[in-house]
């Protein structure tokens, strides 16, 4: 296995739990809440929010990260784990090699 197709299987089954949590909290509150990447980022690191923030604004332009970044921030976050993990299992799979008789 490739390392693009592992790194895209993790990212899958990743989207996959948090899809699997946003379902169980729903069936158990009776109320269905998307987290966020913004919300899940800073969940796992709140420091490496504000210093991703920091080094973009800084290094490229606040327009990067305002509206540009935030709008990422601010899509369900097993979209943004789950769409490029497919993208990367199904870019990464096997080349069929060509037979000739």
């Amino acid at each position: 296995m490739t390392i693009g197709k592992l790194f895209g299987v993790a990212l899958v089954l990743a989207a996959l739990a948090v899809a699997m949590i946003e379902i169980a909290l729903a069936h158990h509150a009776g109320d269905y809440r998307a987290f966020r990447t913004g919300e899940l980022w800073y969940w796992l690191s709140p420091e490496s929010l504000g210093a991703a923030r920091s080094a973009i604004v800084g290094a490229l332009h606040p327009a990067v990260w305002e509206p540009g970044l935030t709008s990422v921030l601010r899509l369900p976050g097993w979209t943004v784990l789950g769409l490029p993990g497919l993208m990367l299992v199904l870019v990464a799979r096997p080349r069929s090699r060509a037979r000739f008789a």
